[in-house]
């Protein structure tokens, strides 16, 4: 399979909905046509970045293949 992945920022007025902090930076990653292991993989490379998952959503496609959403957030570096 040859997944798509779109990161885009999380809307501030989504942050509340999810109980995320304005403190952290806070990402939508919707993927189409990846596998249940691809996206197992992708979750755990993430948490392995730093980031914190506050949600993740997983919806069949078609035999095999899923599209998948997750809500994630790092916290900011403040100097």
């Amino acid at each position: 399979m040859n997944p798509r992945i779109d990161k885009k920022p999380l809307n501030f007025e989504r942050y509340d909905s999810y109980g995320i902090s304005q403190d952290y930076m806070a990402y939508e990653i919707i993927v189409s046509d990846i596998s249940e292991a691809e996206w197992d993989n992708l979750e755990a490379d993430y948490q392995a970045q730093g980031y914190k998952i506050f949600n993740s959503l997983m919806e069949r496609e078609h035999a095999g293949s899923f599209k998948c959403s997750m809500i994630i957030a790092k916290m900011g570096f403040v100097f």
